[in-house]
């Protein structure tokens, strides 16, 4: 949320520039960090993946 508002903040003051000064200015945007999303993504399978392996250790301890 607080990098949406700073992207915000940023383009709004890059507009109140006079136009000859915002020629050669870029504005970088907001920018979605898609490494963390995909680490996160990977923790929850990989812990799902421990569950399932708990449940069928469970599963054989049961039956033996």
């Amino acid at each position: 949320m607080i990098a949406v508002f700073e992207s915000w903040a940023r383009s709004a003051l890059v507009h109140t520039l006079p136009n000859d000064a915002t020629r050669h200015l870029t504005i970088p945007g907001y920018s979605i960090p898609v490494e963390l999303i995909l680490a996160g993504m990977g923790a929850f399978i990989l812990a799902a993946v421990f569950a399932y392996g708990v449940r069928l250790r469970e599963d054989v301890e049961a039956t033996v």
